[in-house]
């Protein structure tokens, strides 16, 4: 059976690769391959994919940058609201519409065609892939998958185009899913039925990609009101570390490439056994790694011993989730750490030997109820405690969170029946409180921080 795996490209206001896969995707092509199937990747948004076609027809090239960061190829897209952009411009990213083409047509004609979804708000860009994928396969069915399918699934199934909507992120299900539809694969009884069972994701799909993605563990051990996780992964489930560690190692010798990207939600928990018996393990091959945690750490379990054990191992990129330092909206939003754990975090890292420019903490900026006041405060504390910089981060209100009723009567915005007012660049339009003049004042205070 032979599957096409679809990574589409995004409309949005502004996209970066840093550090962005379809890890999920990725697992379960890997997994599908498993099962005997024949696997092949589309990926819109591989920045290596960018040529002369591309350029003919009007994209920017990607920028490549630090770390194997990049910046999207991308060109101008049609606004696609019914309000003025004042002062926003729309983009398509990814490759153009004729190469993708191009790229479908070298391929044999696959039995099914699984596309992933990114935000909820960037459905414009599953619409196209999925009207690209058609045109060059017409007659072969096309499930979607991914955030938006999970999250706004009825929207989803009005409005994606695909044949079936997959609303479950479990390798196991999708397996079964297609062991039920044809005789052609042969699913051995729970053979993905735990995350520890779970391949590593085929990344050898791709070229030559410029970073490795891992995930050593699944879902988290907190319930944050502003995310989706526990609803998408209600149980926080671990790898074995030594299975994740030869993971890296192989990959990393594959595409000869130094960095390391983390997509675990709660990478620190339990680090005494998995992550840092994982850091003894691939160090001892491979010293001159460098590390980076883009989705956020906790804070409360930063000690000086593990501080100390992720600067000899070569992490480069600490991101941690601060949030706010109001003590009744940290309450009200899941309680994921005390003031405490900030001061002992820090000085630990400091002592550690981590410059000010490697650590950044990400603060949320339009929670509901919340107030301008607040966000300043949480900069000027970060800036006058720690000297290290705030990642502002605008508010996106996510259906299926413990906070998307408060969003939505807070809201002028019809965010219930239109996912692209998620988006949170579109904070201004829904917020009373946080205008383009108040968010641009915090946003040049964060820069001085």
């Amino acid at each position: 059976m032979r599957i096409l795996f679809v990574n589409p490209p995004v409309y949005d206001v502004a996209a970066l690769d840093l550090w962005a896969k379809p890890l999920g995707l990725l697992v379960l092509a890997a997994a599908a391959r498993m099962c005997g199937c024949d696997v092949a990747l589309l990926d819109f948004l591989d920045v290596h994919l960018f040529n002369e076609c591309d350029a003919r027809a009007g994209l920017r090239p990607p920028v490549h940058k630090q770390y194997g960061t990049a910046q999207y190829p991308k060109q101008p897209a049609e606004w696609p609201l019914p309000v003025p952009r004042r002062g926003r411009t729309y983009f398509r990213y990814g490759i153009s519409h004729e190469h993708a083409l191009c790229l479908l047509a070298s391929m044999h004609q696959p039995d099914l065609v699984v596309v992933t979804s990114h935000f909820t708000y960037t459905y414009p860009g599953v619409q196209d892939a999925i009207r690209i994928v058609r045109a060059a396969f017409p007659r072969v069915p096309v499930w979607l998958g991914g955030l938006y399918a999970q999250l706004c699934t009825e929207h989803a199934r009005l409005h994606a185009g695909a044949d079936d909507i997959i609303t479950s992120a479990d390798v196991q299900a999708f397996m079964e899913r297609i062991a039920a539809r044809t005789a052609k694969i042969a699913l051995p009884a729970h053979a993905f039925a735990r995350f520890a069972y779970w391949p590593a994701p085929a990344l050898d799909l791709y070229h030559r990609p410029s970073y490795i993605p891992v995930r050593s563990s699944r879902g988290c051990v907190n319930a944050c009101a502003y995310c989706a996780t526990p609803h998408i992964c209600p149980r926080f489930e671990e790898r074995d570390p030594v299975q994740t560690a030869e993971e890296i190692l192989r990959w990393c010798a594959h595409f000869s490439v130094r960095d390391i990207a983390w997509y675990d939600d709660a990478l620190l928990v339990h680090a005494g056994t998995r992550l840092l018996p994982l850091l003894q393990h691939v160090c001892a091959v491979r010293p001159d790694l460098r590390w980076h945690t883009p989705n956020g750490l906790h804070l409360r379990y930063m000690t000086p011993q593990l501080a100390e054990r992720l600067h000899a191992a070569g992490f480069t990129t600490l991101r941690f989730g601060l949030e706010t330092i109001n003590r009744a909206r940290l309450a009200a939003t899941g309680a994921k750490y005390k003031h405490l754990h900030v001061a002992r975090a820090m000085n630990a890292l400091r002592s550690a030997g981590f410059a000010p420019h490697h650590i950044g903490v990400y603060i949320l900026m339009g929670l509901p109820g919340q107030s301008a006041e607040e966000v300043r405060s949480t900069i000027l504390y970060v800036r006058e405690h720690f000297g290290i910089k705030a990642k502002l981060a605008e508010f996106s209100p996510v259906p299926q969170t413990a906070l998307w009723a408060r969003a939505v009567a807070e809201s002028s915005l019809p965010i219930v029946d239109e996912p692209l007012w998620h988006n949170n660049s579109l904070l201004p339009l829904r917020s009373r409180v946080f205008t383009d003049d108040v968010i641009a004042e915090l946003r040049a205070l964060a820069v001085r921080a």
